[in-house]
């Protein structure tokens, strides 16, 4: 009886001694332990991966549009630099996840260009009938080149500063919601009775 009894104690007493002298092991936790962990921090966007990305899809096609209109490929040219400086600032407000932004400049742009174009040419017109085709043909390059000109300052303003504030907004909704909703934590460890020092385990649950 002895010895039968013996044996079940004694595979107690080891098993205890076993989990009181564990140490608390990292993997056994579950959530953001630690204040770097991958699970626990948000996905953020980058003030500078926007506006680089706002401003060479700006640069590129302008820059190719450029260079076609300087060998007098015209349609191709115009075409390159008008998309370019229409659609290029978008693309970081786009990666800022920040969609209705890039619509509204697109069309703030458009807007400008075709302002721009029906001013020129009926001042053009005026002109013309007034002072003479010369005068006339001054104009309307005066008027291609400061519409260009507006339309070129709204895109370097969406490239730089919009993209920088969309991924402000961003970041902001993103710190917003994962304090609003944080993660269980679940971590286990030993534990004793203060009072008479029985061995056990401890569950700590966090939300």
């Amino acid at each position: 009886m002895i010895t039968s009894t013996a044996r079940p104690s004694a595979l107690c007493a080891l098993l205890l001694l076993s989990l009181c002298t564990a140490p608390p092991a990292a993997p056994a936790q579950i959530g953001p332990a630690a204040p770097d962990s991958s699970v626990s921090s948000p996905p953020l966007k980058s003030k500078t991966i926007a506006r680089g990305l706002s401003l060479g899809a700006t640069a590129v096609p302008v820059g190719v549009g450029i260079s076609s209109l300087t060998n007098r490929r015209w349609r191709s040219g115009a075409l390159l630099t008008g998309s370019g400086l229409l659609l290029g600032p978008a693309a970081g407000l786009l990666y800022a996840e920040a969609p209705g932004r890039a619509l509204r400049g697109i069309a703030w742009r458009a807007g400008i260009g075709a302002g721009s174009a029906a001013l020129t040419v009926g001042g053009a017109l005026i002109t013309e009938s007034a002072a003479g085709s010369f005068t006339a043909l001054a104009a309307l390059g005066a008027g291609i080149v400061g519409g260009i000109c507006f339309v070129l300052a709204h895109s370097l303003y969406d490239a730089i500063t919009t993209s920088a504030e969309a991924v402000e907004a961003h970041n902001a909704s993103v710190r917003t919601n994962a304090s609003q909703n944080p993660r269980a934590s679940v971590s286990v460890q030993p534990w004793s009775s203060p009072h008479d020092g029985t061995p056990g385990l401890q569950v700590r649950v966090s939300f």
